[in-house]
């Protein structure tokens, strides 16, 4: 910290009670949850830069108030966790309606003072001295006074800040806008989805007599998509589905696979539970994996695996990309037939599948999901015309996500590298009149 100020003569040093308005912290109280009311911000809330509102539970309106009193969140303040995770930081966009619970709150004096705070939190610098303040064996905490007294760098020249704040704010904005419109794609093809096979529009709209074109119009079909739609539905023990389609299992389109890894070389995987599956090393922060993975089984391209004892967890995932995967031997591995890929994966999203699992889940204390009892969870089973169709579709969409996502990661990937060099002055940024003559 001592030698940041190196890079530039003129960065100073200011202690964070004086550069803020206060420097305080959220309520130490537990206030029960209720229904509705407003959204009890905790540390664990706050993870790369955002604040997981819907992650929060709900307190009182009284509480909200009381806790209010002592430390109101304005636009343009600061939090950052100080219990458990230290060091998270997010920075307050919008004027905020919800409450904070050992969170440590830096009270802005502007817009500009904020935005410089919340990225100069963010180096290594301020990240280095959190992890020196830090006390506690089994839950590290930063005491409250150690916040106030931070070192924050500043530049004299405030205008200098607010140029480099605006860089990295364009930078952010970037990233957000990628992923939220990433997002929404995904949304789209789970609407399209649940559109197509599980309320059957096309088929209802048709036997309500709609007009080819009002309908085309209204589900964003072409006419040749709505033709490979029927135009009436049929009893069945999974109730109406549209005629010509198969009332049956997942057990109708996958297949369990067994075949190991053996001398190959493989990535292991783990299923987390955001139903995916993920590379175990770069998921984990240590080896959760056998040295020998000869007897591992083969996860490749778009197949499925599960670890049937944490299924209650709903950690189900497909392998989406092209490299040879290994599961651990009590995993279990299946192949969708082929076509129906997409089809399997947005259908184990559904509640309803969901509930199908828990009802197939066996054990009181740890759930546990045989192979034979996912393939008989029920499922209604469109003809393959109209997948392929749909596939295209979600393929086309999921490449526009992926591209996305990756512009994500690159835009990061630049912010990272030069949020150091801005705010230790390594990197100046003079204002437009600076040098002329």
């Amino acid at each position: 910290m001592s030698n940041l100020s190196k890079n530039s003569p003129e960065l100073k040093c200011v202690k964070a009670k004086d550069y803020c308005l206060s420097v305080r912290d959220g309520t130490h109280d537990s206030p029960k949850p209720v229904d509705i009311g407003f959204p009890l911000v905790t540390s664990k809330h706050l993870k790369s830069g955002q604040i997981e509102i819907n992650a929060c539970y709900q307190v009182a309106e009284d509480d909200y108030y009381e806790i209010v009193k002592r430390s109101k969140v304005n636009q343009w303040d600061v939090l950052i966790s100080m219990i458990g995770t230290i060091g998270e930081v997010a920075l307050v966009k919008n004027e905020p309606h919800f409450a904070i619970k050992n969170v440590g709150l830096f009270k802005s004096r502007s817009e500009a003072d904020g935005k410089w705070l919340y990225y100069y939190l963010r180096t290594d610098f301020a990240q280095n001295y959190l992890r020196e303040i830090s006390r506690g064996t089994t839950q590290q905490y930063v005491p409250l006074g150690s916040l106030r007294e931070m070192p924050i760098y500043v530049f004299d020249d405030k205008s200098e800040m607010s140029r480099i704040a605006n860089i990295l704010g364009t930078l952010d904005d970037k990233i957000e806008n990628n992923r939220k419109t990433a997002k929404t794609l995904e949304a789209m093809a789970q609407a399209i989805f649940q559109s197509w096979f599980v309320d059957f529009d096309p088929v209802r709209a048709k036997m309500a007599g709609e007009s080819p074109e009002s309908i085309c119009k209204r589900l964003k079909l072409t006419p040749e998509i709505l033709d490979l739609f029927p135009n009436r539905l049929v009893d069945s023990e999974l109730g109406e589905i549209p005629e010509g389609w198969v009332d049956g299992s997942l057990g109708n389109i996958c297949s369990r696979r067994s075949a190991r890894i053996g001398n190959r070389d493989a990535k292991v995987l783990s299923a987390v539970t955001e139903g995916r599956l993920a590379i175990s090393d770069d998921y984990f922060t240590k080896r959760v994996y056998s040295k020998d993975i000869k007897n591992y089984l083969a996860v490749e391209w778009y197949d499925f695996a599960y670890n049937p004892s944490r299924i209650n967890i709903g950690s189900i995932g497909m392998l989406e990309s092209h490299f040879l995967g290994a599961a651990s031997p009590v995993y279990v591995v299946f192949r969708p037939v082929e076509g129906y890929q997409q089809f399997i994966k947005l259908y184990l999203r559904l509640a309803t599948t969901k509930q199908w699992i828990a009802n197939f889940s066996s054990g009181s204390v740890r759930q546990s999901l045989s192979y034979d009892d996912f393939a008989a969870i029920p499922s209604v089973i469109p003809p393959k015309v109209i997948i392929d169709v749909f596939s295209s579709i979600h393929d086309f969409m999921k490449h526009s996500t992926d591209s996305l996502y990756e512009c994500a990661i690159k835009t990061s990937g630049l912010r990272d590298a030069i949020l150091p060099k801005l705010i230790s002055g390594e990197i100046r940024v003079p204002g437009l009149d600076d040098g002329a003559g």
